[in-house]
């Protein structure tokens, strides 16, 4: 191709502009800040935090925090209630009294943790709520389970 010297003057300054315009295009789309909240169906939050090569939403890292949470609730529940040797609506009342100060200390925590990247706060006391006491019931009802089958736990006396 020809450069641009030997080009008539006419076409020098078409080739010049088009060359501008280009570039210039080229500096917009490297400016242009990527949002941080995107548009989602359902209302939830959708502000994202970075964390290594993977984003993960804050509502959803309260869930999945809560889940292991509850399993750990239920572990420490039957550990005091082996330790105790307790029997009856006690080592019910016990496990549930872990579980729920399991919760709200987390709620606490969240709160401080996620206070300016959530929309509502109360999202973070109701994130994962049902989730929570349904994994930390089960989990503690098998691991209770074991325990008595092993001889830990007393067994419970028939009504």
């Amino acid at each position: 191709m020809d450069s641009l010297e030997s080009l008539p003057k006419n076409k020098r300054n078409f080739h010049h502009l088009i060359h501008l315009i280009i570039i210039k295009q080229r500096v917009k789309v490297r400016n242009q800040a990527k949002p941080l909240i995107t548009k989602q169906a359902f209302k939830v939050d959708s502000k994202i935090i970075r964390r290594g090569f993977e984003s993960v939403r804050p509502l959803k890292a309260i869930y999945l925090t809560r889940i292991g949470l509850a399993v750990v609730a239920a572990a420490l529940s039957t550990a005091i209630t082996v330790a105790f040797g307790e029997r009856g609506i006690n080592t019910f009342l016990n496990g549930v009294t872990i579980a729920l100060l399991i919760y709200l200390i987390t709620y606490y925590v969240f709160k401080a943790k996620y206070r300016t990247q959530v929309e509502k706060q109360s999202k973070i006391m109701t994130t994962a709520i049902g989730i929570y006491f349904f994994t930390w019931l089960v989990t503690w009802l098998l691991m209770y389970t074991v325990a008595i089958s092993i001889g830990l736990a007393p067994a419970p006396v028939p009504a």
